[in-house]
């Protein structure tokens, strides 16, 4: 079996597809396990600071919790991007000093996309409320 190792918290760590993570000559460690070998010990290094991106996803009509999808892209190289499934009360780390763009998607409603980037700095935490609106029925 073949695994890629991310460094990972109570929050998300926003994850990049392993060649889109690959900052300042930082790579994923691959482990391999087998039978013969079925522990191994890893070490990660974390060369960029995190800022936090933290709230609450609800209808805008009733005020009910959703489970929201949440599509990050990098603003200025926007094929480095990830989908992140979170719940209603969302805390999502992400990269710090970097332009962010955001959307989020949520089964019945239209999708919300944050007017403009979001940039967090190292330890910051940013609160983002989102008010989704159901789909019009046809």
């Amino acid at each position: 079996m073949r695994w890629i190792v991310y460094p990972s918290e109570p929050t998300s760590y926003f994850r990049w597809s392993l060649d889109n993570a690959r900052i300042g000559g930082s790579y994923g460690q691959e482990v391999k396990l087998t039978p013969q070998a079925p522990d191994a010990t890893v070490q990660l290094r974390l060369d960029r600071n995190v800022g936090l991106l933290k709230g609450q996803v609800t209808d805008a009509v009733t005020g009910s919790p959703l489970g929201p999808t949440f599509e990050f892209a990098w603003a200025h190289h926007p094929i480095a991007a990830t989908r992140e499934s979170a719940l209603s009360v969302y805390r999502i780390s992400l990269p710090a000093d970097i332009e962010i763009t955001v959307k989020v998607t949520s089964p019945g409603y239209k999708a919300w996309s944050y007017p403009g980037t979001i940039s967090v700095r190292p330890h910051q935490e940013v609160t983002l409320d989102i008010r989704m609106e159901p789909e019009t029925l046809r």
